[in-house]
């Protein structure tokens, strides 16, 4: 589930981000309602890079053991 929340967030997928679904995935991973919604406006104003977003774990666990 998070895997698709940040393909997304990369894919500039707007319909997706501005859909009810995208809050419901956010708090189906963990986060709280406030959380997601905290997220969303900070993508939606540009300070989230969605560039930087990892989207595979086993990526993000070799970029964390360097």
């Amino acid at each position: 589930m998070l895997a698709i929340i940040l393909q997304g967030l990369r894919d500039d997928d707007l319909d997706y981000v501005l859909s009810p679904t995208f809050i419901h995935h956010c708090c189906y991973v963990g986060l709280d309602p406030d959380t997601a919604l905290n997220i969303k406006i900070k993508y939606l104003r540009r300070e989230i890079d969605p560039a930087n977003l990892l989207a595979d774990p086993r990526r993000q666990r070799r970029v964390l053991d360097d």
